[in-house]
């Protein structure tokens, strides 16, 4: 339970060059020559398994495994607000899901 809370979001900003994800324990930096962040439904979460995350406990966070999806790591605190998912141009799987 300690290693959810740790990774519990806390906040997640967008700069010119860098997407942040700041969770409890540490920060995650994605650069924006290298990822895209484009906007998801709740609808695309939908069905997703936990392989090893919490559940609603302390946000949903974690990895995750859907069909629409793929193997995916989520980071959201609330899925009833917008949802953004960090990835490589090109992958349609995959990736980093977040509260944008």
């Amino acid at each position: 339970m300690f290693v959810f809370a740790g990774l519990a979001p806390v906040w997640f900003e967008e700069h010119e060059d860098r997407y942040v994800l700041r969770l409890v324990a540490m920060s995650m930096t994605f650069d924006r020559a290298v990822y895209v962040a484009t906007p998801i439904s709740k609808e695309d979460l939908e069905g997703a398994i936990r392989l090893f995350a919490s559940g609603g406990f302390c946000g949903f966070t974690g990895w995750f495994w859907s069909r629409r999806m793929g193997r995916f790591r989520c980071f959201a605190s609330d899925l009833e607000a917008p949802l953004l998912r960090i990835h490589r141009p090109g992958e349609e799987r995959g990736g980093v899901v977040v509260n944008g």
